[in-house]
């Protein structure tokens, strides 16, 4: 065997010293191989001195770097290096690593940094730097900056592949959102369109259909309604017309946004789809068909019951890496994803954190701590005032911006009247992009908080309480005559009994200013922002409404309740009496 081994060694040994000739006479034509070579020597660059195979693989690499450089100089464009050979080295990379089952083709120990990257940043290195024209003041920075690129585009695969199995699907999407950023800064479509379409099939095995959808978008923005010829996409798309790949795209992605109830994502692709087919292919029986969707979609969204997608803040502190550490983020939740169960789920891809449901400044920055809470998606200027499904509706368009509360007393002593303890300080916050999108984790980017007094807290949730009644009622109405639903029962029993049983007790103080003796902070609050003082006012509008509403309320209901509910209803009649009154009286003091 040490024998044979001789043998091998000096047999490879000349083969390469031949190598290396034959490479040395293709003096100016050694760049025409560079697309059949890159991808071959990849995996044989070696930065440990005494291995001949890969000395020879880095001989080469380095003069097809110097024929790019001779041939193509500085790219006039984006002002890097190798522009040419650099697209060769990032297509090896990716079919040498994202392609295989392991993802480590180049030899890789996690435990160490990898013989692709050490040859990169040490053995190129110096060989830039020994060059008379690279490694001169002028190109070698430029060349510097080749060798990040390259590690750097590297580091991003090796992080989704290492990930394969990871529980941490937010921070593999974050991954594959820099590779494509990065492929398109170098203007490389094929392969960014091939990310697209790889995310894609993530998010599908994922069942997250809405932001599925979105990756598909990606790869539709970069198509034009023409009939330009373009080439298959391997194992995702056959060859076809620019135009007619495009429709298929959007078809798909609303199939997505239809599975995830997103309905006005869908919307706004099948009215881009009705102009192409309309003004341009004349294709009449896809616009009949198209206008088909639409109506579906306009209907589901008006008599369809969507639940509010969930929200949550999640803030990141103490050790964690810096991809999340310190930074707080809004995740969008699975459906009908409660806040106690998304925790379950944050704490099984974070099992070493402790999670805090309230906030907390004592923390040791050696540990690791996230702090959940829920949030509430909104659209700024259009919060009040909105059918229900429209404020849904909402909530699944272009979402950016959200709120979540939190209540507090600023006396230390309690008021005899506890209501007039509870201010709520409010906090809008926005996100670096809208939801629904290829993430289901965007950065918070803005913060603005408001204090709202007493007043202002019960004057929303009148205006509030308003609302929800007579979004019931609406919907009671449609329902047969004896067949009356629960939920509205329940809702005109809860507006009775709370004014009946005090409820009302708490508005007087705001209606004679007593509350400015017994609780002057209140007071001090509406002098300082005289913009709150319309709360009282308008407080008054809330509750005339709230009297309004309520007996429309119990007039539909003894149309629609059924016999099982009579008596209940009675009840409620008796006590609505009771509630007027005293209603009367609170509102004669306007």
């Amino acid at each position: 065997p040490g024998a044979a081994r001789d043998d091998m060694e000096a047999f490879c040994s000349e083969a390469f010293a031949i190598i290396e000739d034959a490479w040395g006479t293709l003096d100016g034509c050694q760049a025409n191989l560079a697309n059949a070579l890159v991808e071959r020597i990849l995996p044989i660059l070696k930065a440990a001195p005494g291995n001949k195979l890969g000395e020879v693989a880095n001989r080469i690499y380095m003069d097809l770097l110097k024929s790019d450089f001779a041939l193509n100089g500085v790219n006039a464009d984006t002002g890097q290096l190798f522009t040419w050979v650099g697209g060769f080295t990032i297509d090896g990379i990716c079919k040498k690593m994202l392609r295989t089952k392991n993802g480590s083709s180049f030899g890789d120990d996690d435990s160490e940094e990898s013989a692709f990257e050490a040859y990169f940043k040490d053995e190129l290195i110096s060989s830039f730097r020994g060059d008379g024209e690279l490694g001169a003041a002028e190109t070698y920075p430029l060349c510097e900056a080749f060798v990040n690129d390259m590690c750097q585009f590297y580091g991003l695969l090796r992080n989704v592949e290492s990930m394969n199995h990871s529980k941490d699907e937010d921070s593999r999407v974050s991954f594959y959102d820099m590779i494509m950023k990065y492929l398109a800064d170098m203007n490389r479509q094929d392969l960014y369109i091939t990310f697209c379409h790889d995310l894609h099939a993530e998010l599908v095995a994922r069942n997250h259909n809405a932001e599925a959808g979105k990756a598909l978008l990606l790869h539709a923005s970069l198509l034009q309604w023409d009939d330009a010829e373009l080439d298959a996409i391997h194992n995702h798309l056959p060859a076809d017309q620019s135009r007619m790949r495009k429709e298929h795209l959007y078809r798909t992605a609303m199939a997505h946004f239809d599975k995830a109830e997103c309905w006005e994502q869908a919307i706004s692709l099948c009215k881009e789809l009705v102009a192409h087919q309309e003004m341009y292919t004349l294709d009449f029986m896809k616009v009949s068909k198209y206008h088909g969707h639409l109506s579906e979609y306009f209907r589901r969204i008006v008599e369809g019951h969507r639940h509010l997608p969930s929200y949550f803040r999640v803030h990141f502190r103490g050790a964690f890496l810096p991809d999340v550490k310190d930074k707080e983020f809004v995740y969008r939740g699975n459906l009908l994803e409660g806040i106690h169960d998304f925790k379950q789920r944050i704490s099984e891809t974070y099992p070493e954190a402790e999670m805090l449901m309230t906030d907390r400044e004592d923390i040791d920055e050696t540990g690791k701590y996230i702090q959940l809470a829920k949030v509430t998606a909104f659209r700024l200027g259009t919060e009040a005032n909105l059918p229900g499904y429209h404020r849904v509706s909402h909530a699944y368009e272009d979402t950016r911006d959200f709120y979540y509360q939190k209540s507090f007393r600023k006396r230390k002593e309690k008021s005899a009247n506890e209501f007039l303890d509870l201010w709520v300080e409010r906090f809008h916050i926005q996100v670096e992009d809208s939801f629904p999108s290829i993430h289901r984790r965007l950065e918070i980017v803005e913060r603005q908080s408001t204090v709202l007094n007493p007043l202002e807290v019960a004057l929303r949730g009148v205006v509030e309480k308003n609302r929800e009644l007579l979004e019931k009622i609406r919907a009671l109405e449609k329902i047969p005559d004896g067949q009356g639903d629960q939920p509205t029962t329940m809702a005109l029993q809860g507006v009775v009994d709370a004014a009946v049983n005090g409820g009302l007790a708490n508005y007087e103080v705001f209606f004679t200013g007593a509350y400015q003796e017994t609780n002057p902070e209140i007071h001090a609050d509406i002098v300082e922002n005289p913009e709150k003082g319309r709360c009282r006012g308008e407080l008054f509008e809330a509750l005339e409404q709230q009297l309004a509403i309520t007996t429309e309320g119990l007039q539909v209901h003894a149309r629609k309740c059924d016999e099982a509910t009579r008596p209940l209803h009675d009840y409620m009649m008796e006590k609505f009496a009771t509630l007027k009154s005293e209603m009367e009286k609170l509102l004669a003091m306007k």
